[in-house]
């Protein structure tokens, strides 16, 4: 091949590459415009308005108030309404009580903030709301305050279940008689709350509710947490229908008087002996074990 035709060669290939790469970037184009197309129909309605992607529409139906928001959302910086639909979806994921097995109901809980009845902006107070996926019903569970706490800040939402055990009885194969352990479950609320009364020292709070027995419990102490029986030795269909327990956390302070020192106006010495104690999902106490005794000096 002489000089001639090499150029020839490069000029035709060129050519070619060009139509190729021309090719390609119509391709690109057409898939960017139905992308955006698409896009456009998922954002608007036939009659060119946005459609709602707040995944609490469904739910506003029922009675649920429009300032109100997921439980798990714990007003963070970004004003949940700023918040892209799929972290709203992750909140309301979140605010979900469900059983693995699908044994027993699902129900969604929500807040809503409101003000105290002295209309003091400082605080924030709350009512929540459980939603029965089962029979579609909204209920509101608490509002701003229980019984005579009326300066009560709720810290933390948690939930769970009330598992009960009922027999049913059943007759074998072979006409013996016996009873087959039935499991139902209801939904039990704890807020993890802070008294901030009269006095200077604010002090914890747990409000065990239950909310289709219409009953709540208020205890002086400190909210744990939930606890259920390592039940992983069972079938995978059986696992999570053990009964649960709260957790919660108390402590007792004894005040001994001391030797002032020189140039001190106070001595005294506390003894601190905290306790772990142990609730039913109903509130009531199951035991109590006292945990080591701490000392603590203070000197004025």
């Amino acid at each position: 091949m002489n000089i001639k035709e090499a150029i020839c060669l490069c000029r035709s290939t060129l050519r070619q590459n060009r139509s190729f790469i021309a090719l390609i970037a119509m391709i690109v184009l057409s898939c960017q415009y139905m992308q955006a197309l698409d896009t456009g129909s998922r954002q608007y309605n036939p009659e060119g308005k946005k459609e709602n992607t707040d995944p609490l529409s469904a739910f506003y139906s029922h009675g649920l108030p429009h300032d109100a928001y997921p439980a798990a959302y714990n007003g963070s910086d970004i004003p949940y309404a700023q918040l892209s639909p799929k972290k709203k979806q992750d909140y309301l994921a979140m605010s979900c009580l469900q059983s693995g097995s699908g044994a027993f109901g699902t129900y969604y809980f929500f807040t809503q903030p409101i003000t105290n009845s002295d209309g003091d902006s400082d605080e924030t107070y709350y009512n929540i709301y459980m939603f029965d996926n089962s029979s579609k019903v909204l209920t509101k569970i608490f509002s701003h305050h229980v019984d005579t706490y009326t300066e009560m800040q709720i810290d933390n939402i948690s939930w769970d279940y009330d598992i009960k055990t009922f027999n049913k009885p059943y007759i074998s194969k072979s006409g013996a008689k016996g009873m087959l352990r039935i499991k139902k479950a209801t939904p039990v609320v704890v807020l993890s709350c802070t008294d901030r009364g009269i006095t200077p020292h604010a002090s914890p709070l747990t409000v065990i509710i239950n909310p289709t027995a219409h009953k709540h419990k208020v205890l002086t102490e400190k909210f744990l947490g939930f606890v259920s029986i390592d039940d992983n030795t069972l079938m995978v269909a059986e696992q999570g229908l053990t009964k649960r327990i709260i957790l919660t956390t108390s402590t007792v302070a004894v005040n001994k008087d001391l030797p002032t020192p020189k140039g001190a106006d106070i001595f005294y010495r506390t003894y601190l002996t905290p306790s772990i104690n142990i609730y039913s999902t109903t509130g009531v106490k199951i035991g109590s074990n006292s945990l080591p005794t701490d000392e603590v000096d203070c000197l004025r």
